[in-house]
């Protein structure tokens, strides 16, 4: 497999730790092809530089497999839980959609994702409502500190 850039060395170690641990904890709960055709998904989707890291440089396969280890090891999640948590990035980033992610993975696992769109939605069209969020040009900008400042009057609780 082609070498991807998308990963620092570093980062590369740190995901071959946390796939080991996930699968330590979740190996008796995921199908025997679940993580190949997960990385499949994963890769492609950075080969192709759909997945960007976020605003502070973050590489967010990381955080969503550390994320789903500790939702494994704390809450003891199902099998569409921890994939849910694993390829929502993809769907995210328009590497595959819910139907996509149904027809390889499941109900289970589509539901997640499906169920974590319609929150994000909810929850950024209340943002932009309540100005938290401005839309320019097609893109969000966050305005943390009226946000922050509101909070801290005791306002918009």
């Amino acid at each position: 497999m082609e070498q991807n850039a998308f990963f620092s060395a570093q980062e590369k170690v740190r995901l071959a730790q946390l796939y080991r641990e996930l699968l330590k904890l979740s190996g008796n709960i995921l199908h025997p092809d679940d993580c190949k055709k997960l990385k499949t998904y994963l890769l492609e989707a950075a080969r192709r530089n759909l997945i960007q890291r976020n605003v502070f440089g973050m590489n967010p396969i990381l955080n969503d497999m550390e994320t789903a280890l500790i939702v494994a090891s704390e809450i003891g999640l199902t099998r569409g839980a921890i994939l849910g948590i694993m390829v929502h990035t993809c769907v995210r980033c328009g590497y595959c959609t819910p139907e996509d992610v149904e027809r390889e993975f499941g109900v289970d696992v589509a539901g997640i994702i499906n169920t974590s769109r319609i929150t994000t939605n909810k929850v950024m069209k209340r943002m932009e409502e309540e100005g938290i969020l401005l839309k320019r040009e097609g893109r969000y900008i966050l305005r943390a500190l009226p946000a922050l400042e509101r909070l801290a009057r005791g306002e918009g609780q």
